[in-house]
Order: structure tokens, then sequence, then C-alpha cells
């Protein structure tokens, strides 16, 4: 899937495999959730999290200025993430 192509017209995360949602908010939160998932080595992916995504719970969305985000994650190919709590993570 190219990068490039604009986000209306990218598939939803939900339909490609791999990707997991991990967290869903608004900044400055979700851009240090979404820096720690990428220095453990997964690709990041932001999408815009609708009202109905949520079921009958809607506080978030009639209380927040600002839209929510769902922030997907996946292992990037390969597989290969890094480990939190190695030695390398002390030094």
């Amino acid at each position: 899937m190219p990068e490039n192509m604009p986000p209306e017209r990218r598939p939803s995360a939900k339909k490609l495999e791999g990707w997991e949602e991990r967290y869903v908010g608004q900044d400055p939160r979700l851009s240090e959730v979404a820096e720690m998932y990428r220095e453990l080595g997964f690709e990041v992916r932001y999408e815009l999290y609708e009202p109905e995504d949520c079921g009958d719970c809607n506080v978030c969305f009639e209380e927040s200025p600002t839209p929510m985000t769902a922030l997907y994650v996946r292992k990037p190919e390969g597989g290969e993430t890094r480990q939190s709590g190695t030695d390398e993570d002390l030094f």
C-alpha cells in the first residue's frame, strides 16, 4: 500500500493483517505512547476514531474539542522488535 495514498482512501487498519489497536486518545499522551512503540521497533499507524467505535459510551467525544485518534501498531517485516527490560536499557 503506498504511503502517499490520501488517508481517506487507505484501508482501515482493522481490515489489514497484523495491525492491532493499542491506544485511543489525544496528544500529548498519544504521541508518547506512539514513540514508546517506535522505540520498541513497532510500526505505528494513526486513524481517526469514530464515536460508533465505542459502542454506547460517547462521553469522550462529547466533552473533547479535538478528535480522538486510535493508535495501531504491528511488528515490522521479519517480526523483530526490541525487548524492553534488557541490559541495554540500563546503560
